[in-house]
């Protein structure tokens, strides 16, 4: 690997990451042709985001679970940021500034549920495809499955539904097919992995990795806590409570989840014969609360 840029928020709790100062590098207009990869670029690269993801619970910025042991080792190989802020605490917004470097506010439809790139200008796809490179973007997240989006990249796989967890080794498989059949060209490739995001339910053996005592009552994000918050704090919900520790329990075992997820992927870089002329960024597009301003969620 040629470089590994990880770049998340350890100061800030409920805080997410994004790399937007380096998408600013890549604004300008599209040129219709693709010309040849100059010999001194990355002949692949891979933006992995990482969704609801908080940089403090990670180890490399201090956490005391090991949840992602494979990142904390990819972060000794490359380099870490330690402020790097979203411009949103919601994915389309978050991603929208991603792959353009624009506020949120500065699109067409000006932030919200329906935040889109604008269906005309540079984007990070487009500006690869200038650069003469095969794009492709993997998705596991419903949020991204419109054309705005999709524009710029040759390639897209984009599937779920809400309330699904465990599904990222199935973007794995697509993304190393997509790779495989290209690994002679240059390749622009995006990943965005759902988990861990909510509901947090880890596989089995990833729910019990820290920590074995489940609580008797199990309290599901949505349905139980988001519209009870108030009188479950009043009960006594909050570190401390099983029935709060459970729940980050759970979080944390998706992250743990996902980190054995990508480790598979660079695996497969590595099988493939293009791991050592990838250029890999790892970063998420927003983080996740549990009470840090007294409610949970994004």
């Amino acid at each position: 690997m040629n470089s590994t840029l990880l770049l998340n928020i350890p100061a800030r709790r409920a805080m997410g990451h994004l790399f937007c100062a380096s998408v600013l590098l890549f604004l300008g207009s599209c040129a219709p042709s693709r010309p040849a990869v100059p010999e001194a670029a990355a002949r692949h690269v891979v933006v992995i985001v990482i969704d609801t993801l908080r940089a403090d619970h990670l180890p490399t910025y201090g956490y005391e679970r090991d949840t992602a042991p494979f990142l904390a080792d990819l972060a000794t190989a490359g380099t870490v940021f330690t402020h790097a802020v979203t411009t949103s605490s919601f994915t389309a917004e978050a991603i929208s500034s991603l792959f353009t470097g624009q506020y949120p506010s500065e699109t067409p439809w000006g932030g919200g549920w329906y935040a889109r790139p604008a269906p005309d200008g540079a984007t990070l796809a487009t500006r690869f495809q200038e650069a003469g490179y095969e794009t492709a973007l993997f998705s596991n997240s419903p949020v991204l499955d419109s054309a705005e989006f999709y524009r710029g990249f040759d390639t897209t796989y984009c599937f779920s539904e809400f309330g699904v967890s465990g599904q990222g080794p199935r973007l794995v498989e697509r993304a190393v097919a997509w790779l495989g059949e290209h690994k002679d060209k240059p390749t622009f490739t995006y990943l965005h992995f759902l988990d861990p995001h909510s509901p947090f339910t880890p596989p089995a053996a990833y729910y019990d990795k820290f920590g074995t005592a489940r609580p008797s009552q199990e309290l599901g994000l949505y349905e139980d806590v988001r519209e009870n918050v108030t009188a479950l704090r009043a009960e006594g919900f909050a570190p401390g409570d099983p029935r709060f520790d459970n729940l980050v329990q759970r979080y944390d075992g998706e992250i743990a989840f996902i980190d054995d997820t990508i480790r598979s992927f660079f695996a497969a870089l590595k099988e493939l014969g293009i791991a050592d002329d990838t250029l890999a960024v790892v970063t998420a597009d927003h983080g996740e609360e549990f009470l840090d301003h007294g409610f949970v969620e994004h």
